[in-house]
């Protein structure tokens, strides 16, 4: 090492770490430079890939599900498929199943779910 730089090295690594750090930053800047764009996600490329949710839900639940679901009256019924599995918004429901507004069908599809949720736990399940 030069003696210039070794009087200003205190002999406990410092200079090394220094160097270490210089460097570590100057790699990281040159991968910056070489990175790929970022892809945004805008919904138009859906995974083929269950979710999540679906992974979660068994064949014994999704039976649960659909035998309850066909229990529910047809206007409940219409409600929690829409919303759930069309992914239709409230102002949409309202507009499908003839409520006054966006709000209307939020409480009509709460207390569909709840009776939703009341036939699937039926039977002690």
């Amino acid at each position: 090492m030069p003696s210039a730089v070794m009087a200003r090295s205190s002999g406990d690594g410092s200079f090394q770490t220094y160097l270490r750090t210089a460097v570590l930053n100057r790699v990281r800047d040159l991968a910056r430079l070489h990175r790929p764009p970022a892809e945004t996600l805008d919904g138009e490329h859906p995974s083929t890939e269950p979710s999540p949710l679906e992974r979660a839900i068994t064949a014994e639940g999704i039976a649960r599900y659909e035998a309850a679901l066909a229990r529910l009256r047809p206007e409940d019924r219409e409600l929690i498929v829409a919303r759930f599995e069309w992914g239709l918004d409230h102002q949409e429901l309202a507009d499908l199943v003839g409520r006054p507004s966006a709000a209307a069908s939020r409480v009509a599809t709460h207390r569909a779910v709840a009776l939703l949720v009341k036939e699937m736990t039926r039977d002690g399940r």
